[in-house]
């Protein structure tokens, strides 16, 4: 009797725990890999409502903020670069104050290129910045290389040609 017992409450147990996770987000997992293979298809905003759904349905997850940043990526793709910018804005301050170096540079990158889409040409260099500083950080120096590049030549573009020297002669 004490050994049905045990294996009664070791079944509810995990019963809980199984709930508990289809409770978190399972269609969440599932719409985000719907939505990355939406993405692999030119499928762009399909892609954004796919992965902004799944953080949405499933705000405590622990991708939900790379969610979101990849849902305004497929914002930007879809032409959209309004959207996505005040989403990228927000991704970049959770991710700056969780400390998520990895989700702060998808959120720089794809928001330098929003603000570039925008004509926002200073805010973009300002985030290429802060990238080129965290791929420094990060200790990625291919991955600064070709962010000062890009942001020099952007600079270069905006006709700040002491701007673009700065960053190449980083």
């Amino acid at each position: 009797m004490r050994r049905i017992l045990v294996v009664l409450l070791l079944a509810l147990g995990l019963y809980a725990v199984m709930q508990s996770m289809q409770d978190a987000g399972p269609g969440a997992e599932r719409d985000a890999a719907a939505a990355s293979a939406a993405y692999d298809r030119g499928e762009y905003a399909l892609s954004a409502e796919l992965y902004l759904g799944a953080a949405a349905a499933a705000p405590d997850h622990p991708l939900a903020l790379a969610w979101r940043a990849q849902g305004a990526v497929g914002l930007k793709m879809d032409d959209r670069p309004a959207e996505a910018r005040p989403i990228l804005l927000e991704v970049k301050a959770a991710a700056e104050a969780a400390g998520d170096d990895k989700t702060l540079g998808l959120a720089l990158g794809n928001l330098a290129r929003v603000e570039d889409m925008l004509g926002m040409t200073a805010e973009a260099l300002d985030e290429m910045d802060r990238l080129a500083e965290l791929a420094a950080r990060a200790g990625d120096p291919g991955l600064q290389i070709k962010t000062l590049e890009q942001a020099a030549m952007a600079a270069l573009e905006a006709g700040d040609l002491d701007g673009a020297r700065t960053r190449l002669a980083e």
